[in-house]
């Protein structure tokens, strides 16, 4: 609704752009339609009543409307085809100074009578039905399909150069499509993350206010797009209040994860709390345009609430948060009353970026913490074998052509892979030849041996040193004075076990 009125105010200042829009505060004559009546009737008869034009309503009835209309002389001396504009919740007929122009629709007294104009239409105005200056209007409308009452049904009225009634729409609406790429990009990069595991909670939500974003984006414009049936337009009003409740759902549900610490209960309780309030908050309101912000700006001034609650627990995200929520309630305020036409999606995408950084730092930092705790379960793992080696070494058996034996697992100082056979080393500089792949062997050793190299295993019990070639491979020095050959690939795997080893013996 805000951003036809802003229309009406450009056509007002620019009428060699969008021509004249009818004076929405001037007084018009209004009168019922009869039942058969299909000509404008005596408005100075008593069934006839002066209103302003902003409070004209047509639901749920049929009405005539006598009002003026100014048409500027160089509009008319253009030479450009002209057309009058209607726009509102209605199915309208008109008369310009006595000459019937067309209708949008088919008004009728009943519903079964009506035929459902567009939201938005043009009708053909002969220059020879206009003069300039004022013009004497007649409108019958009737609009007895709907959902809801919409205060001010009839939004535009204007005459202006012939064309397509959206373009004047798409014209204000495009800027905010370009926002559409970067909801796009949010809901396939934090949809991946979640797919991925990663911080899966967190992830899914901000894929799922990145998806409703661009629902609602396309919802929004599509009255720049497409002219459709009046009555559509209760449900794309009720569209955009659910997807604006819906995405301040995702914003509690992410708030109560990330901007303070709350045990699962509470963050149940929060969600379902703030969602009560604003479903209060948005039954009270009465226009669809204030459902919709409050439908957001609830969830968004709880989470700063909450976000000053995890600062007081000291809680390192949460600042963030606060700031992030203050910065788009703030502009809201400076939006004075535009803000959802004109600011909403700029605001929302540069909120998503906003969340996305703290996303990505928060994720960064959580994944620093399991790779520290993946480390030390490692150190801890490899202490607990090499423990147990110590304490009870295991044995392997190997087999070669006529024989078999068992051999400690202890002695052994690292082995080689030579084709079909493994070449085993031991501690007294015997070597021993196993049938089989080396591969196969690896399965059976401890976790105490490191396969260091396609052909190579190691018992890390014997490793006295490593050392990086020039060529980006490592050497390993045994304490038998062996050296085995580490590839690039595996080398820092093989320094980050070593390590851990070094740190778990006694």
């Amino acid at each position: 609704m805000r951003l036809v009125l802003l229309l009406v105010l450009i056509a007002l200042h620019s009428p060699s752009a969008f021509g004249q829009s009818a004076d929405h505060l001037q007084t018009v004559r209004v009168c019922p339609v009869e039942a058969g009546e299909t000509a404008p009737p005596d408005f100075a008869g008593e069934r006839c009543e002066l209103t302003r034009l902003d409070l004209v309503d047509p639901q749920g009835t049929a009405l005539w409307v006598e009002l003026n209309l100014s048409v500027a002389y160089e509009m008319i001396a253009s030479g450009n085809p002209l057309g009058l504009y209607l726009s509102g919740k209605m199915t309208a007929a008109a008369w310009v100074n006595g000459t019937r122009i067309g209708s949008n629709g088919q008004p009728g007294v009943t519903r079964a009578e009506e035929r459902p104009g567009n939201i938005d239409a043009v009708l053909f105005l002969p220059r020879e039905s206009v003069t300039a200056g004022d013009n004497r209007l007649v409108l019958q409308m009737s609009a007895h399909r709907g959902l809801v009452q919409l205060r001010n049904p009839v939004q535009w009225i204007a005459v202006a150069p012939f064309g397509d009634p959206t373009r004047f729409l798409l014209s204000a609406y495009w800027p905010a499509l370009i926002t559409l790429g970067i909801f796009i990009i949010g809901f396939a990069s934090f949809g991946i993350l979640a797919l991925r595991n990663e911080d899966r909670p967190a992830s899914a939500l901000l894929a799922l206010m990145s998806l409703l974003a661009a629902v609602q984006l396309v919802t929004e414009t599509l009255r720049g797009i497409w002219s459709y049936p009046y009555h559509w337009q209760d449900w794309r009003l009720i569209g955009l209040v659910a997807l604006a409740g819906l995405f301040g759902t995702a914003l509690s549900a992410l708030m109560a994860l990330k901007a303070a610490r709350l045990r699962p209960a509470l963050q149940a309780g929060y969600v379902a709390g703030v969602g009560a309030l604003t479903a209060l908050a948005v039954i009270s309101a009465s226009a669809f345009d204030f459902k919709t912000a409050l439908a957001i700006l609830v969830p968004a001034a709880a989470g700063m609430v909450l976000a000053g609650y995890g600062i007081w627990q000291r809680h390192r995200p949460s600042p963030f948060w606060l700031a992030a929520l203050a910065a788009f309630l703030i502009a809201f305020r400076l939006s004075e009353g535009w803000f959802l036409d004109r600011y909403f999606f700029f605001l929302i995408a540069a909120f998503l970026c906003v969340l996305f950084v703290i996303q990505a730092v928060s994720y960064a930092r959580e994944r620093r913490i399991r790779r520290s705790e993946e480390s030390r379960a490692r150190k801890l793992e490899a202490a607990l074998d090499l423990a147990r080696e110590r304490a009870a070494p295991s044995d392997i058996a190997i087999t070669a052509p006529g024989r078999m034996e068992k051999l400690s697992t202890a002695r052994i100082t690292h082995l080689k892979g030579a084709g079909d056979y493994v070449e085993i080393q031991t501690d007294d500089a015997r070597t021993l030849l196993h049938s089989g792949s080396l591969a196969a062997l690896e399965d059976a050793l401890p976790a105490t041996f490191l396969r260091v190299h396609r052909s190579y295993i190691v018992n890390t019990a014997f490793v006295e040193a490593l050392e990086r070639e020039a060529t980006g491979t490592g050497l390993l020095s045994l304490t038998n004075g062996v050296e085995i050959p580490v590839s690039r690939r595996i080398l820092p795997v093989v320094r980050l076990a070593l390590a851990g080893n070094a740190r778990a013996a006694p």
